[in-house]
């Protein structure tokens, strides 16, 4: 598993950082679901399903923590407002925190594909644990430069061959491989959810901060709701 963490960064980043520091302070302040402690974690706790961003200010303003704002970034962050998704079986059991960009269930599905087919693979071939040295220097290359990250190896190869190896042990598994593919687009656009997110704002930042943030809500909101990942 740990052979797999620059990779998983590098692929999967929601949150874009540079030398440790974050690029956007903005928390996360948009209430996606409730009861993350309950075991019922990706249900609304709303009779209806949220359509639009109005919708999302109705639900906010109507909790105790909105009363006292009087815009977005007023609000009061609390510990649980950001989205848990549990799936739970005999066998395993994967859980995921994001914090700025809401993934898709399809994203989901796909790293969990690649984390399945890598270590069934790895496990088979009894592939060996790289040098933990070389897997932190990778890690923090990849946190500070994405896709231009340079160590002793290429880390963008390195991925790949880490998706092929996932693939093969899918296929040796006989499971499909319908999400992974996600991964390898995201490989040959050299992008991830953060910068995705990133470019957005630059191609859509007018000078309006509060305006911008709301257009990449939106935009981010209608690929969320009609299951399309960032590629």
């Amino acid at each position: 598993m740990l052979n797999l963490i620059p990779s998983a960064i590098l692929l999967g980043s929601n949150s874009r950082l540079f030398s440790g520091k974050l690029y956007s302070m903005y928390a996360p302040r948009i209430y996606l679901y409730d009861h993350s402690e309950q075991h019922n974690s990706g249900f609304p706790a709303i009779p209806r399903y949220l359509d639009k961003i109005e919708d999302y200010i109705d639900y906010i303003t109507s909790r105790s923590a909105g009363a006292n704002a009087n815009d977005y970034f007023g609000l009061e962050k609390e510990r649980h407002d950001d989205l848990r998704i549990r799936l739970n079986s005999e066998f395993y059991r994967v859980e995921t925190r994001i914090m700025s960009v809401q993934p898709t269930p399809k994203e989901m599905v796909a790293m969990i594909e690649f984390f399945i087919g890598f270590l069934y693979k790895a496990i088979l071939d009894g592939k060996t644990l790289r040098p933990l040295s070389s897997i932190r220097e990778e890690r923090m290359a990849v946190i500070h430069s994405g896709y231009d990250a340079k160590t002793h190896f290429d880390v963008s190869e390195t991925a790949r061959s880490q998706v092929h190896t996932a693939k093969q042990g899918l296929l040796d598994l006989g499971l499909g491989s319908e999400f992974i593919g996600i991964l390898e687009q995201r490989l040959t656009n050299k992008t991830s959810p953060a910068l995705y997110v990133s470019r957005l704002w630059d191609s859509k930042y007018n000078g309006n901060i509060c305006q911008t943030v709301s257009e990449i809500i939106q935009h981010v909101w209608e690929k969320t709701k009609n299951n399309s990942p960032l590629l």
